[in-house]
């Protein structure tokens, strides 16, 4: 997670939800990527999220990812406060819809 001037970036390891590099369910992916958003974003953090969601390959041996074995999965953008108000009311496993976030993207 990265705090940056008008925006919060997230770079999520969906490696547990996409073992074979794809996700069994769109929903699930979403449902995780915005409780994991919202488990770690604070009061004072920009109201702007951006996650990409990626399955790490391989790891050097310091356990840091090698970048050239991303794979992309999804860049979502959505706002904290939405985020959280939906992660408080929607316990784990719960599978969220695209409409939860202002822009998805899938590869």
């Amino acid at each position: 997670m990265t705090r940056k001037a008008g925006y919060v970036h997230v770079l999520w390891d969906a490696a547990a939800l996409a073992p074979n590099g794809r996700p069994a369910s769109r929903g699930a992916l979403l449902g995780a990527a915005a409780r994991l958003a919202a488990s770690r974003l604070r009061t004072g953090d920009p109201e702007e999220v951006r996650i990409d969601v990626v399955v790490v390959r391989e790891k050097d041996g310091y356990g840091k990812p090698r970048w050239d074995s991303l794979t992309r999965l999804a860049k979502l953008t959505g706002r904290r406060t939405s985020l959280a108000k939906w992660a408080s009311s929607h316990p784990a496993p719960a599978p969220a819809d695209e409409t939860l976030f202002e822009k998805a993207e899938w590869f």
